[in-house]
């Protein structure tokens, strides 16, 4: 449940979102790049278009680092950073939301917490998550600052999509039609598993304590999700399967007190054995995609 999630030392999980600006008492966290004045110009730049919220122009400003310095850890945490940002992820609103929403379900949250979410803010926050896979898809061999970036990012990638699919109407309420097995697509599922495990992954490794509750629980009923929770990328997830039906079937269900409650299901489509003939699919899960 959300009220599981503390934010003490938020301060420190707002800095993560910074993690490329220049650290008081004179550290530099891009000390191991090369010493080209014209890549730390450049690096220097996009650092200050991202504490203004230009999203674009530091992506844009980004991609004209020389490709040796563009390959580097922190540049790389910089550009998912920008990314993230553009795709709507802002530490400070999304930590009110949470704080503001106490007791709702987590899905419920995540969904208020991005408004008038896009398919190009999801495709945004889908990038940020390749870009950090590609510096380690094991969360075991991050660090824990970026862990914790992976955490929030993951966060609003969901919360895009269920605000995109299931908030049309931009009200922070679920839509009275929404039906998590007819209006959330292959696509949606498979990101959807891929951010549940990579807040899964990410939250172990760091120790963070944000959605312990959630993650205790998920884990619990990873046997019955059909090993959703190890999803890492949404390619692993294989059509029609265990893990495919049973994120879809999440979305939507009240059981656990994470899915969206969606007016039309609750009761009936909950995760096996809570639920019911979901859709004619004979269980409580929504029938195969």
């Amino acid at each position: 449940m959300v009220t599981d999630f503390k934010f003490r030392n938020f301060g420190l999980y707002l800095g993560v979102f910074y993690l490329a600006l220049t650290g008081g008492g004179g550290c530099n966290l891009f000390t191991d790049f090369p010493s080209t004045n014209t890549d730390q110009a450049i690096i220097d730049t996009a650092t200050n278009e991202i504490d203004q919220s230009q999203w674009t122009a530091a992506i844009a400003t980004l991609q004209t680092l020389s490709p040796a310095t563009l390959a580097t850890e922190s540049v790389q945490l910089l550009l998912a950073t920008a990314y993230a940002g553009r795709g709507g992820l802002n530490l400070l609103s999304l930590s009110n939301t949470i704080q503001n929403t106490a007791g709702l379900p987590f899905f419920v949250v995540l969904m208020k917490a991005f408004p008038g979410a896009t398919n190009a803010n999801i495709a945004d926050e889908i990038s940020a998550e390749g870009i950090m896979q590609g510096i380690n898809l094991n969360a075991a061999n991050r660090t824990n600052d970026e862990n914790v970036f992976m955490v929030f990012m993951e966060m609003a990638k969901l919360g895009d999509i269920l605000s995109a699919r299931a908030d049309t109407l931009n009200d922070g309420v679920v839509d009275p039609t929404f039906d998590a097995c007819v209006d959330t697509s292959i696509a949606d599922v498979n990101q959807v598993a891929a951010s549940i495990g990579n807040i899964i992954a990410s939250v172990q490794a760091s120790g963070l304590t944000v959605g312990a509750g959630l993650i205790g629980t998920l884990t619990a009923k990873c046997a019955q999700l059909g090993g959703a929770c190890a999803i890492l990328q949404a390619s692993q997830v294989l059509l029609d399967s265990a893990q495919q039906i049973l994120t879809q079937t999440l979305i939507g269900e009240t059981a656990l007190g994470i899915g969206l409650a969606e007016p039309l299901r609750t009761g009936v489509c909950e995760i096996p054995p809570a639920g019911t003939n979901c859709d004619a699919s004979g269980s409580g899960a929504c029938p195969p995609l």
